[in-house]
């Protein structure tokens, strides 16, 4: 199985809430590199330790052009033309105007079972987690969980709980 090529990412505030909840986000960090705004940073409730984040993250200032910590995210991750982690539809929207690479929460724990950060076993567990957190609408759900089954095609039994 086929390795995805992804390696830095910048990430909001929802998406590291969910990703902690689930259980999961030590888990993203070690096999990717995360960035965000020492703004949406502060938005986590996480203190720092020294000045720096307690999580594994690397921290960057607001561009002085942003109107917002999500216009700050953004910008971040298209200066530096990085995918977006995120959960907010008016983030995910500025970054598919600009043809810039997005993912959920949903996406990251697929992509760590795919990498496998996380087995095919625990999958349904954290699925549940994040959905418990989350609350997407079904057309989220039923797309993650198709990308899912096309990316374990060649197994012909699915672990998906619903399947």
């Amino acid at each position: 199985m086929e390795k995805i090529i992804l390696t830095r990412a910048v990430i909001d505030a929802c998406s590291i809430i969910y990703l902690l909840k689930t259980g999961v986000f030590e888990r993203l960090a070690a096999e990717i590199s995360l960035l965000t705004t020492q703004e949406v940073y502060d938005e986590t409730g996480w203190p720092l330790r020294d000045g720096k984040p307690r999580l594994k993250l690397t921290l960057f200032p607001s561009s002085p052009a942003s109107r917002s910590n999500d216009h700050g995210l953004f910008l971040l991750a298209k200066e530096r033309e990085l995918p977006l982690i995120s959960e907010d539809r008016e983030v995910l929207l500025m970054a598919e105007e600009e043809g810039m690479a997005y993912y959920n929460s949903l996406m990251m724990l697929i992509f760590l079972c795919r990498q496998g950060r996380i087995s095919r076993e625990e999958y349904p567990l954290y699925r549940e987690r994040l959905l418990a957190e989350a609350h997407y609408g079904e057309g989220v759900v039923r797309r993650g969980d198709e990308f899912f089954d096309a990316l374990f095609s060649s197994d012909t039994s699915s672990d998906r709980p619903d399947a």
